[in-house]
């Protein structure tokens, strides 16, 4: 139902064409993603060729420099084409959020910015149909 709106509308869908550690690691959702991939295909619905994020807590980071260390390599291992870099920066107080406030650190360290500039063709703010 999404792909065909998106479709009937002229939308692209944040869903990656590679599936990445994410949908790998479910493997009941792989014929799925491979379906959903072939019918975007079909009605012209453009996909991100993959999606560097973070899943993981504050808690199994353990500290700032390690989301670090786990989002530069993930620049590296993206395929040609667009990818998109989700994140939820935030710089709300509590526990929950720490995680947050070290992704906004991320956007605004000179190492990623690094990384960026070593890995990434062109940086957009956003892609469209």
């Amino acid at each position: 139902a999404a792909l065909r709106w998106c479709a009937a509308h002229a939308l692209a869908l944040r869903l990656p064409r590679e599936p990445g550690p994410f949908l790998a690691a479910e493997p009941h959702l792989a014929a799925a993603h491979r379906a959903a991939v072939e019918l975007a295909d079909q009605l012209a619905v453009p996909l991100p060729a993959a999606i560097c994020t973070n899943r993981a807590t504050a808690a199994q980071h353990g500290r700032y420099e390690a989301l670090l260390r786990h989002m530069i390599p993930q620049l590296s291992m993206l395929p040609p084409g667009t990818s998109e870099l989700f994140v939820h920066p935030s710089s709300a107080p509590g526990e929950r959020l720490r995680v947050r406030r070290w992704e906004a650190r991320l956007l605004r360290d000179p190492l990623w910015h690094e990384a960026l500039a070593q890995e990434v063709d062109e940086l957009v703010g956003g892609w469209h149909a």
